[in-house]
């Protein structure tokens, strides 16, 4: 549910742009990072910029909720710490195409200090179970930390 409620989020801002030609590919299942995730590519092609679409699209719903304005206003105000580097638009562009993702989780690292700080977070729809959602965040954490384990230790 989470990641349709995202999906038709990208759709319809996307079809702001009428001149705007756009291919949806078939939902599937990808492994990364030893989680399995569910992706649905979304390709389209416009004359707006590159800069136009990612202040419309980010944040998406997975990292901010509905309606928009109002959920970041609320997350603005009463959130106690910041969300730095939680979330953003990860990508490679050229001059002529962008192949961008979502960013939902990641690792700070401070030189001087030598401390991580792990950011993760749980997609909570008016049906979910806070617990569940507190633990599959921890999960979410705990798999970033077994990375971050796995290169520290090949390190020379």
């Amino acid at each position: 549910m989470e990641q349709r409620v995202v999906l038709d989020y990208l759709i319809d801002t996307i079809k702001t742009d009428p001149q705007a030609k756009t291919q949806i590919h078939a939902t599937e299942t990808v492994e990364a990072a030893h989680l399995e995730h569910i992706r649905t590519n979304v390709e389209f092609e416009s004359e707006l910029g590159l800069d136009h679409w990612i202040e419309k699209l980010h944040p998406t719903p997975a990292v901010c909720g509905l309606p928009k304005d109002q959920a970041y206003n609320f997350i603005v105000k009463n959130e106690l710490h910041s969300r730095k580097q939680y979330t953003g638009v990860v990508g490679i562009t050229n001059a002529q195409n962008a192949k961008l993702f979502v960013q939902l989780r990641c690792a700070e690292f401070d030189s001087k200090t030598k401390d991580f700080w792990i950011y993760t977070g749980g997609g909570i729809m008016h049906d979910s179970d806070i617990n569940s959602e507190w633990q599959e965040a921890e999960n979410k954490a705990n798999v970033m930390l077994n990375v971050l384990s796995e290169l520290a230790s090949q390190r020379i």
